[in-house]
């Protein structure tokens, strides 16, 4: 019992610590997704291409609280895609 009381307190630790930046993302009228490695690069949260590549190959980008791994991921209106501290939401 003892160890998942020390879990349980540990992850309430980090949910405190952990601040999120919340991004709005508006996709244009005539488009009705985005790929995820573009939505990484047009919010300035990746500096390449190939930098938004590997932190979506590693499993380091969530979408709606799971890992994506496919780089060219359709995201449409609804998503929310987690990466570090920044949360993005596609309306």
């Amino acid at each position: 019992m003892l160890f998942l009381w020390f879990v349980e307190k540990e992850v309430s630790l980090l949910h405190k610590n952990r601040c999120m930046e919340k991004i709005t993302f508006e996709l244009k009228a005539d488009n009705s997704f985005i790929q995820l490695i573009q939505l990484l690069k047009a919010i300035n949260i990746v500096y390449s291409g190939s930098e938004a590549q590997q932190l979506v190959a590693e499993g380091l980008v969530f979408r709606n609280g799971l890992p994506e791994l496919r780089k060219r991921a359709k995201l449409v209106v609804g998503d929310v895609i987690s990466y570090q501290e920044f949360e993005i939401t596609i309306v």
